[in-house]
């Protein structure tokens, strides 16, 4: 049964019109939170034609450091849709000619935070929903401004950089600076507070040497081949959407 849902959820949150559909159901208790977590059902957050930008990507991807420092650069507050982690959001907004940033993180890297975050995750359908969520944005590849994990993390000013020049758009230049680097990690920790009452390390977005050991052992799990056709799709897609060719 568990298994049906993600295939029914993967086959659905490509689709704009039907997912909004669900958020919707869902806020009034239609849709049942294994199918659409509650936070998929906030209002905040949600592409809409007001929407000045999108930033979306897989999670575990570099999301939250994007959409901090992208909000930090701005003199003005900008409205960005993000974290909904679903291939509608990034649709919505190319059929609409809304600027979009995806991210994109190598899937192994992903799926590995994803489940020292949520342990009582699967690794192979964790792999099977990255998969499904890059496939469904690949025929709109021309239309969205994509950026690896290491480039958000290591150079955002140029990705910034690149939405201008796309877009057409006058955002400001992220510096990437020691002192708004610590900015960045401090409204993490202030928001993982905010949500757990404490910093949690195993799921906030900044590194932390606690998560080490558990990497290094999931990461010998993933590459033992039990899961290597699906880590060779996945490598297909990474080089589809950064070089151009599958």
């Amino acid at each position: 049964m568990i298994s049906l849902k993600r295939d029914l959820k993967r086959a659905l949150w490509g689709i704009p019109s039907i997912y909004r559909l669900l958020r919707f159901a869902g806020r009034l208790g239609f849709v049942p939170s294994d199918f659409a977590s509650p936070e998929a059902y906030r209002t905040n957050g949600l592409v809409n034609r007001d929407t000045e930008l999108v930033i979306e990507g897989f999670p575990r991807s570099g999301n939250s450091f994007a959409v901090i420092a992208m909000r930090l650069a701005q003199k003005n507050p900008l409205r960005i849709a993000h974290h909904f982690h679903v291939p509608a959001q990034i649709i919505y907004a190319c059929r609409h000619k809304i600027p979009v940033l995806v991210i994109l993180r190598k899937a192994s890297d992903a799926i590995i935070s994803q489940k020292i975050r949520t342990p009582s995750g699967k690794l192979e359908q964790g792999l099977r929903d990255w998969i499904s969520f890059y496939e469904c944005i690949l025929p709109h590849k021309d239309e969205f401004v994509l950026a690896t994990f290491e480039e958000i993390s290591e150079d955002f000013g140029t990705v910034i950089e690149r939405i201008n020049l796309k877009f057409g758009t006058r955002f400001s230049l992220f510096i990437n600076s020691t002192e708004n680097r610590e900015e960045i990690f401090r409204r993490m920790e202030e928001w993982s507070t905010h949500l757990n009452g404490k910093v949690e390390e195993s799921g906030i977005g900044r590194p932390s040497s606690s998560r080490e050991e558990p990497k290094r052992k999931l990461a010998a799990e993933i590459e033992s081949g039990r899961y290597s056709l699906l880590l060779e799709k996945a490598g297909m897609i990474y080089s589809s959407l950064t070089s151009g060719g599958l």
